[in-house]
């Protein structure tokens, strides 16, 4: 994406931002969704573009970010909102490379996405359009059952996450926050034949775990890793629900690669230090003999 700055009063860039990169976006009809709004890029069958939605907590940080630059007060709502749809832009972005690296060492299919400005064709306002591949196929949720051979492609897919997850929380690297089955479409890209599961969040939520470093008082490093044993418990049993929904479409019943994967998990796990922690890990144990 080709990027143009201007002086703003502050003496920061700021970008002049383009017409839309893709013009003439048309709603999608072979797309739909009740999380994203998919659009058709004439002359690009390839390719889909999406809005990006921003989480209220996300916008409200990159708010007082904007507060803290020099000459606040004297920034217009319109350099504002360029400034905000700037940083927005810039957090897709790094995210996303976080989010590529992840899928390259997990073993997962990650879409490429790209992030422009546009103008969106409802409201003709600038809107920020994530640009990705087409993936041909369905939403693991509204598929009704799934093959023997999507069944494995699916395990193994689960195996990746949950070994991101264990990889990351051990390392302290950063994690994808925000799983759901419905940001996975079982199909092939746009033009190709072979089928897997792709994951196609185009503004994946990235966090880091808390390390020992960051912190002075032995107090404040105890309570550090007490959360991150918590958070960590709580993704797992949760991304295990979300397995289980999906293992009722499945000619076994079980995805049973990933599912060792947690059992040998709480087996080498002992004595954690989070009350919280200890509680969704007898759940899940619970859920998993079910």
């Amino acid at each position: 994406m080709e990027r143009n700055f201007e002086e703003n009063k502050g003496g920061q860039e700021d970008p002049v931002h383009p017409p839309a990169m893709f013009p003439e976006l048309v709603s999608s009809a072979d797309l739909k969704s009740k999380h994203s709004a998919f659009y058709d890029i004439p002359g690009h069958p390839e390719l889909i573009a999406r809005k990006c939605f921003t989480p209220d907590d996300l916008n409200q940080l990159i708010q007082m970010d904007i507060a803290d630059l020099p000459d606040y007060f004297e920034y217009s709502t319109e350099e504002r909102e360029k400034i905000a749809r700037k940083m927005r832009i810039e957090r897709l972005i790094s995210n996303a490379t976080e989010f590529k690296k992840i899928g390259e060492s997990a073993g997962l299919k990650i879409t490429e996405t790209h992030y422009a400005i546009g103008e969106n064709p409802e409201t003709k306002e600038p809107e920020i359009f994530a640009v990705s591949d087409r993936i041909e196929g369905e939403n693991l949720e509204n598929i009704s059952s799934f093959s023997e051979e999507m069944q494995n492609d699916i395990d193994e897919m689960y195996v990746g996450v949950l070994k991101h997850w264990i990889n990351s929380h051990s390392s302290g690297g950063m994690f994808w926050s925000d799983y759901k089955n419905s940001q996975i479409v079982y199909g092939h890209k746009f033009g190709e034949t072979e089928e897997h599961p792709y994951i196609v969040d185009i503004d994946p939520i990235m966090a880091h775990w808390f390390t020992e470093e960051e912190f002075t008082q032995k107090w404040e490093k105890e309570q550090a890793l007490e959360d991150n044993e918590t958070v960590f418990w709580y993704k797992v049993y949760g991304i295990f629900l979300y397995m289980k929904e999906l293992e009722k479409k499945t000619p076994t019943g079980k995805f049973q690669k990933a599912r060792e994967v947690i059992e040998n998990l709480i087996k080498k796990t002992v004595n954690l230090r989070s009350k919280q922690a200890q509680e969704a890990q007898c759940a899940l144990a619970k859920e998993m003999q079910e």
